[in-house]
């Protein structure tokens, strides 16, 4: 049985609490466009308790995590307020309005549900704004549980969570990274070749000593990080740098 009432999400914080303790309710369902928030009203106490009583429900609501409808028991009376009022329904596990997530959906961390569409949590949806997969990609990520996608100028990894949740990561820059450093290796590659070609033999050494006086002598480097010196002689012979155990 649905019940109306003159209340909508723009109520007050001390307001709604007290007509949910009038009405024996213990939750509320805030809806807003799309998004359905759960609300359990000892979570309405703490914004009192943090001086947010005479604050709009929807304010207080913003970058705040919060209870799904797995949480809610079948049967109960459930208050629903959106932008036009209020209704007071008991809560229907099967209903088509009140989707199935996981109690872990509103965790601090990059979720998005792909099963038909794609749905991000709020975490994912304030990183990615938006994120489409082809029929293709969608394919894919259900055979291998897993995929890298290039998205616009990201790069983004999804991971398999359980069924169709997954946690979605910008690794752009690890990406870039790899990248960065096959290109220097080609680049490497590409001038070693041609050095040979010169005729000159390249040995790689851990240490300075090592090499002979009147030899040319490079340290490599990555970033910070020496990673030992490479000497240039005459006489070469194709293939890679040897080692320098001569």
């Amino acid at each position: 049985m649905e019940v109306s009432i003159e209340y909508s999400y723009g109520v007050p914080v001390d307001e709604l609490l007290r007509k949910l303790y009038s009405l024996r309710i213990d939750w509320v369902v805030i809806e807003k466009k799309k998004k359905k928030v759960v609300l359990h009203k000892e979570r309405l106490i703490s914004f009192m308790g943090m001086g947010l009583g005479d604050s709009p429900v929807e304010e207080v609501l913003k970058g705040k995590r919060f209870s799904s409808f797995e949480d809610i028991p079948q049967g109960e009376k459930v208050l629903f307020l959106d932008d036009k009022g209020g209704r007071i329904e008991g809560f229907d596990r099967e209903s088509p309005d009140a989707p199935v997530t996981p109690s872990w959906w509103s965790v601090p961390l990059p979720i998005v549900k792909i099963d038909g569409g794609t749905e991000l949590n709020e975490k994912a949806a304030a990183l990615f704004g938006r994120l489409s997969l082809t029929a293709k990609e969608i394919k894919s990520l259900g055979e291998k549980g897993e995929a890298l996608l290039s998205k616009g100028k990201k790069r983004v990894y999804l991971s398999e969570i359980e069924g169709p949740y997954y946690l979605v990561e910008d690794v752009s820059g690890e990406v870039s990274m790899a990248e960065d450093i096959g290109w220097w290796a080609a680049v490497g590659r590409a001038l070693a070749d041609r050095l040979r070609r010169e005729g000159k033999d390249l040995v790689r050494r851990d240490r300075m000593s090592q090499a002979g006086a009147d030899n040319e002598l490079l340290p490599c480097r990555w970033e910070n990080d020496l990673l030992g010196y490479l000497e240039i002689k005459d006489g070469g012979t194709a293939g890679s740098p040897s080692t320098g155990d001569e």
